[in-house]
């Protein structure tokens, strides 16, 4: 049997704890028993749930995301990456191959080149890990020290909550960001219409950050930048694609929520179905995002559901197919 993977929206694990729906809570938990269904989290549901000014209510929702044994996106900036280097890979001939994580399966999740039976080459990537210290480069590379220093580091919702909790700058600092985007949103939409600024540039970066593996000359560098299309990278493009249609939308009133959704897009192409709200799932509709736009096996899905019910169901449903 397949495994379906699931992401749910903030609102979808208020909802959940507060048991809004007891219908649609009870077929998760027959889904999730049943082992059909991987709940996906990400990075920014903690800094979410950080937000909320009740302690007690932080508390709860992060125990109750614990208890539902998510798999955890990569973080943006280093899903981006990590889409790069295996672009990188398939640019210098080595097949790639994506890695889907089942129910019970123990293996370490992580992106790498590995060796077949026959001796050959090729490289695996995976968009998921099991705690949320590794969706970050920066934890991961501090995981695998195993030092008696970084022995306590978070590796669940609770974990990381509590740290935020314990030295609160750094998700200060991210709330401040958030609450600075609305102003910032509004001088992008007093353009003229046209592509977001500074698109290429990041492209750049983020492969000039990507390509030390494997090691490649200027010369091949430029030639991979001519030679890539977005779309091999899904998760980028769904993010620029996004972007570029919320620059152009100057109907819309920006508020700091916002940018928090468009950080959720980018697990859109690694979920079956993808819980969110109306305004994101009309851009995502507006801009015609759908699985067609990829590579077959690059991508899952990607079903997007303004609702959880609608999300449940059509699982409940496709389940097997």
């Amino acid at each position: 049997m397949s495994t379906t993977y699931l992401y749910l929206d903030q609102r979808d694990l208020i909802d959940l704890l507060n048991g809004k729906n007891p219908v649609i809570q009870k077929k998760l938990d027959e889904l999730l028993s049943s082992k059909r269904v991987r709940v996906v989290l990400s990075f920014m549901h903690v800094i979410e749930t950080w937000k909320y000014a009740n302690r007690i209510e932080r508390r709860k929702v992060a125990v109750f995301a614990d208890s539902l044994s998510p798999l955890w996106i990569i973080n943006r900036d280093y899903l981006f990456m990590e889409e790069i280097i295996t672009a990188l890979w398939e640019y210098l001939g080595v097949p790639v191959v994506c890695y889907w994580p089942y129910q019970g399966d123990d293996e370490v999740l992580k992106s790498e080149l590995v060796e077949c039976h026959d001796g050959s080459k090729q490289y695996r990537f995976c968009p998921f890990r099991r705690s949320i210290i590794e969706t970050a480069q920066v934890y991961r590379e501090m995981d695998k020290q195993k030092t008696s220093e970084n022995s306590d580091l978070p590796k669940s919702f609770t974990d990381m909550l509590e740290a935020f909790e314990n030295d609160p700058k750094i998700p200060s600092m991210l709330a401040e960001i958030h609450q600075a985007y609305p102003e910032f949103t509004t001088s992008w939409r007093g353009r003229a219409k046209g592509p977001l600024p500074g698109k290429i540039d990041f492209l750049r970066y983020l492969v000039s950050e990507a390509y030390a593996t494997p090691t490649l000359t200027n010369e091949i560098l430029e030639d991979f930048l001519k030679w890539l299309d977005i779309k091999k990278c899904p998760s980028l493009y769904c993010y620029l694609r996004i972007k570029d249609e919320i620059n152009k939308d100057k109907l819309s009133t920006p508020f700091p929520s916002e940018m928090v959704d468009i950080i959720h897009i980018t697990a859109l192409p690694y979920c079956d179905a993808f819980s969110t709200d109306k305004r994101i799932w009309d851009y995502i509709r507006r801009c015609g995002i759908e699985k067609n736009l990829f590579e077959m096996e690059r991508t899952r899905k990607m079903c997007a559901f303004k609702t959880l019910p609608d999300a449940i169901k059509w699982v409940d449903s496709h389940n097997d197919s």
